[in-house]
């Protein structure tokens, strides 16, 4: 998850900039989607919508309900039906690509698949919020050495993300943003060596390698991961800052007026997460991502280690941001 970090009890780790086999005809094969004509977007009036923490959180639940969704798995097939199935009423536009990586963890290739849910689709300005929703194959942080092979629930690092888009979509379809967003949900991010350079945030490099074809770019993106945890910290983190440090400082000021104690000052982190591919393909982009979280990569990332609070206050400075007009470079 992090390069140049520690985890929560200061070990090191790191998410990868490799992808694999994703040349250009094969992208063409995989990404294929037709532009929309633009049109301008209406600004929204009125007060910024609410959002639903509880829901939110249910949504949560349900996906660890489907059991580890690991590449490959039948949890994960379980989970991206359900997901489709949600999405598919709520978003003007909704897409899967799907495409194949391997596990450095396990040295097998599985299949991958990202679902882009766009709101406003006929605007030519937009921005992206992303999360992952798969979840890791094994515990390999876990304080017993016997569970080290057992697989993640992933409430908050998979499940937290995604819920905070689910709920996010719902008002976006009751209040239509006034310009273009679409929900990324990426597969695969959560699969790398620790200390390695393999294997991280291969759904979001498959997404951004498609970008050069489809002529997808969006003016800028937010990642949200882990950002369930009970006792939530978000930290500024330095590729965000280095690309974009006003949207950083605006997201910061929001968040900090909605949840002190979640957007607080503290280190600055060096975190390679699904925000990176964008930023090295030239697309502004920031990681809100939680810092403390002594379950991480453990059997123990479970809901009960996770709360509504944290996520109401995430989903809400993202609508602030949105509704109220604040610039987005």
């Amino acid at each position: 998850m992090k390069t140049g970090a520690h985890g929560p009890s200061g070990r090191a780790y790191r998410r990868s900039s490799s992808f694999r086999g994703f040349g250009a005809r094969a992208v063409a094969a995989l990404f294929g989607f037709s532009l929309c004509a633009a049109i301008s977007a209406a600004p929204v009036s009125g007060a910024t919508p609410s959002f639903d923490e509880k829901k939110a959180f249910r949504y949560l639940e349900k996906q660890v309900s489907f059991g580890p969704r690991i590449p490959g798995s039948e949890g994960q097939a379980r989970t991206l039906q359900w997901l489709e199935e949600t999405l598919r009423p709520l978003a003007p536009r909704l897409e899967k690509r799907s495409f194949t990586g391997v596990n450095p963890l396990t040295g097998e290739s599985a299949r991958g698949t990202n679902l882009i849910a766009s709101f406003r689709p006929e605007s030519k300005d937009r921005i992206f919020l992303g999360a992952h929703w798969d979840t890791r194959i094994f515990a390999d942080f876990d304080p017993d050495p016997a569970r080290r092979r057992d697989p993640v629930p992933g409430a908050n690092d998979g499940g937290s993300g995604t819920a905070v888009l689910l709920v996010l979509a719902e008002v976006f379809r009751d209040n239509p943003p006034p310009y273009g967003v679409d929900l990324l949900f990426f597969d695969f991010e959560d699969q790398g060596v620790p200390g390695g350079e393999s294997g991280w945030c291969l759904g979001s490099r498959s997404f951004v390698a498609g970008m050069a074809l489809t002529g997808y770019r969006p003016r800028a993106g937010i990642v949200v991961d882990m950002v369930g945890g009970e006792g939530l910290r978000i930290a500024r983190e330095k590729r965000s800052i280095d690309c974009c440090s006003r949207l950083v400082e605006t997201l910061f000021r929001i968040g900090a007026s909605e949840a002190p104690d979640i957007f607080a000052d503290g280190p600055l982190r060096d975190i390679y997460d699904d925000h990176a591919p964008f930023i090295e393909a030239g697309i502004p982009a920031v990681d809100l991502i939680g810092i403390t979280f002594p379950e991480w990569h453990t059997v123990n990332d479970l809901p009960d280690r996770c709360s509504p609070k944290s996520l109401g206050a995430v989903g809400r400075t993202l609508l602030k941001l949105i509704y109220e007009g604040h610039e987005i470079p």
